[in-house]
């Protein structure tokens, strides 16, 4: 009888080589596939940080650019005059450092010059510093430009924006040796 070859099939060496390569495609595969998921999210994570830190910058930017009437700041508390219909009152500004937040608070002055404090409610979350440094004329007390640096961290990333705004009403500048001092002083020269 004559064995028939069969010449069909493949040889142990023939599959181990096979397997070898394909397990090294899968690996690159998978490595690359890991590599450019971990470089989105970084990416993504800037972004963010990024979006979150021009949003504010835009809304404090808008609220200082248009202040008509007297503004303040202390430290880390920027005060700004303004109208709500008949009635003057003060947006408030105040950087909480143990929650890394800005909070907004808007305070009513009565007509004897008291100070009604309304509620705070978040205007920006993981802040990790604000300053503000005005500029304004020695003899008349007019604000020309005010000079903000806020910088928001997330990620463990910071990002600071660096802002020097041109205030085009040239409001008064008040100021006090403490927050609640310079609050006072602002409602009193707003109540003028």
């Amino acid at each position: 009888m004559k064995l028939i070859k069969n010449k069909k099939g493949f040889t142990l060496v023939e599959l181990i080589v096979g397997t070898a390569i394909l397990g090294v495609i899968g690996l690159t595969t998978a490595m690359l596939m890991t590599s450019g998921t971990n470089m989105y999210r970084g990416v993504h994570r800037r972004s963010t940080v990024l979006f979150k830190s021009q949003v504010a910058s835009t809304q404090l930017t808008e609220a200082i650019v248009d202040c008509k009437y007297s503004f303040s700041v202390h430290d880390d508390t920027l005060f700004l005059g303004d109208k709500d219909g008949e009635d003057n009152v003060i947006d408030v500004y105040y950087f909480d450092e143990d929650e890394h937040t800005i909070y907004l608070r808007v305070d009513r002055i009565g007509t004897t010059g008291e100070i009604t404090q309304g509620e705070a409610v978040p205007f920006c979350y993981n802040v990790h510093d604000i300053s503000y440094e005005p500029f304004a004329n020695n003899e008349t007390g007019e604000a020309y430009a005010l000079k903000f640096v806020l910088t928001i961290e997330k990620f463990g990333l910071n990002y600071p924006r660096n802002e020097v705004l041109s205030l085009r009403n040239h409001p008064t500048l008040v100021s006090g040796d403490s927050a609640a001092d310079t609050e006072q002083k602002l409602a009193e020269e707003m109540g003028a």
